[in-house]
């Protein structure tokens, strides 16, 4: 009975000073491992874009491509809140090809800790504006992470090269 009083007590307090300990489960795969909140809220307010969801949110840094590859039109948006800070989801689709826009923007004192898997050390980088873009390959795709101020942001696409390069340049003509 004392460890369940203990058990308890403990739980009670680390939820007053705002830690859920049974907040988090833990995911795993075979080359993974990682905990997954349960606090996770999900907006399901309709914003009828990636740019206009930032700005609802007050995040008005220039973050997301002007240009996407004829047929392109952003498909769904997936917002999701947690302590943290919230994550944007934007999928861009035509035909069976994707190109995924992601945004964490993480709020004040919270500091990106994510690992992204890479194939290789093919690890280039791409600057413009002084913000250095990080594109690496991924199985069959490429990943372009990069950072501006507390937001973390990620394009997942199949394109070519020069593909990728216009749309990083996209962000900054405005």
């Amino acid at each position: 009975i004392s460890i369940c009083l203990i058990l308890l007590t403990g739980t009670v307090t680390a939820y007053a000073l705002g830690y859920n300990l049974w907040g988090a489960i833990a995911v795993w795969t075979h080359d993974t491992f990682g905990f997954y909140s349960q606090e996770r809220l999900q907006n399901q307010q309709p914003f009828p874009n990636l740019v206009a969801a930032l700005s609802a949110y007050g995040i008005q840094d220039t973050l997301v491509p002007t240009w996407l590859p004829d047929g392109f039109e952003e498909d769904t948006l997936k917002i999701t809140e947690d302590p943290k800070g919230v994550t944007f989801v934007s999928n861009c689709k035509v035909a069976s090809n994707d190109i995924i826009v992601q945004i964490t923007s993480y709020s004040s004192g919270n500091a990106s800790n994510t690992i992204y898997e890479t194939v290789g050390e093919k690890i280039r980088l791409y600057e413009v504006n002084g913000v250095e873009h990080y594109i690496m390959p991924i199985s069959k795709q490429t990943r372009v992470l990069w950072i501006c101020n507390n937001n973390e942001c990620s394009i997942r696409c199949s394109l070519q090269d020069e593909d990728i390069y216009r749309m990083i340049d996209s962000i900054y003509e405005r």
